[in-house]
Parts: C-alpha cells; structure tokens; sequence
C-alpha cells in the first residue's frame, strides 16, 4: 500500500472517529449525520469495499415528533389522532453506531494488520 493510501485511509478514520466522538445523546439522528459518514467512507471506497457499512436508504425515515404518538388535545377531544410526521429522515442512533462502529473497527483491524507486516 502508498503513501497516499495510508494517508487517506489515516483521514478517512479519523473522520469517522469525530463523528463517532460527536454523536448527540438524541435517539435518532437527522440524515446529515449519515451524509457526513458516507463522505469519509467514499474517501477509501477505492481502497476498500466499504459498502456493507454503508446505511441502507430504507434504514432513513420520517418520524413523529410527538413521542407519544397520541396528541393530547385530540385524544381528549376524542378525536383520531394521525401522525405529522417530519419533513426531514432520521435514523436510529444505535443502528447508525452498529454500521459507523463496524467501520471502524475494520478500519483499526486493517490498520494493524498493516504495521504488523511492515
């Protein structure tokens, strides 16, 4: 493997390290978490096949803000209740962190696999 390689597999982890560092405590993330994590990946898609860490689109999806699911005016009215859900997608926090941790992981393992050889 170059130099350059080892340089942009080097940025692409420590990319996906600040992400993982910076996650919110939210139980869903918005899509631009995602964006962000595909961009380091596609630095080192021509090095390694990173597509099963990807996150599938069907994985994103819009969500009702209201936790409870019931609005309370409308349940107390007696009134059906119908989600309104958000104009934006989410993603689960902790099925985001099984794919970014999972990158990572392969990421570290390729890495000392390679100091181990030279």
């Amino acid at each position: 493997m170059n130099a350059d390689a080892i340089n942009t597999i080097t940025k692409a982890y420590h990319l996906l390290k600040g992400i993982r560092v910076n996650l919110p405590g939210d139980i869903y993330l918005n899509e631009g978490w995602v964006h962000e994590y595909h961009s380091a990946l596609d630095l080192i898609q021509e090095i390694f096949d990173m597509e099963v860490f990807r996150v599938p689109d069907q994985h994103l999806t819009h969500i009702d803000p209201n936790p409870y699911g019931v609005d309370i005016i409308a349940s107390y009215r007696g009134e059906d209740y119908s989600p309104n859900l958000s104009s934006e997608r989410y993603i689960g926090t902790k099925t985001f962190c099984m794919k970014l941790d999972a990158a990572l992981s392969y990421l570290d393992e390729a890495r000392q696999s390679r100091e181990g050889v030279s």
